[in-house]
């Protein structure tokens, strides 16, 4: 696995991270919190799909 590979990996780990603080933000009808942590989601997700 290369540093782009290990970069990418890293990225998509921290973007399950960041939809599973959405999700609970979600049950606890937090919406900006819930909104916050699903767009950082998609950003680290299309960041990895990148490189």
């Amino acid at each position: 696995m290369n540093i782009f590979e290990k970069f990418a990996r890293k990225y998509f780990e921290e973007a399950a991270k960041d939809l599973e603080r959405a999700e609970r933000a979600l049950k606890f009808n937090d919406y900006p919190q819930t909104i916050f942590y699903a767009q950082q989601c998609v950003e680290k997700a299309v960041k990895a799909m990148l490189n």
